[in-house]
């Protein structure tokens, strides 16, 4: 099977996610980043996993993206499409 290619726009989620981790910590929100990827349901080695996605080399899935939308009330739109802001409104 050949290898994915990742777009331009698929690293752009990338950095944003990474963004969205450091931004969390910086808030307080988590601590670490074992904490960060444990609430998002990812394995312990996370820390590979994070690397990959700094270094985009993967692309964080649907379901971390959904995930960090529903535990951190982080906006997808900012999240895909670098949109709005960080933090969805309270409705």
């Amino acid at each position: 099977m050949p290898k994915r290619k990742i777009i331009p726009e698929g690293k752009e989620v990338s950095k944003r996610f990474i963004r969205s981790y450091e931004e969390l910590r910086y808030r307080g929100t988590v601590k670490n980043k074992y904490d960060f990827f444990e609430t998002l349901g990812i394995k312990k080695s996370a820390n590979i996993t994070l690397k990959k996605i700094e270094e985009g080399l993967t692309e964080p899935t649907v379901s971390n993206i959904l995930l960090l939308h529903k535990k951190y009330n982080v906006s997808i739109e900012w999240i895909l499409l670098g949109t709005g802001d960080f933090k969805c409104k309270p409705n």
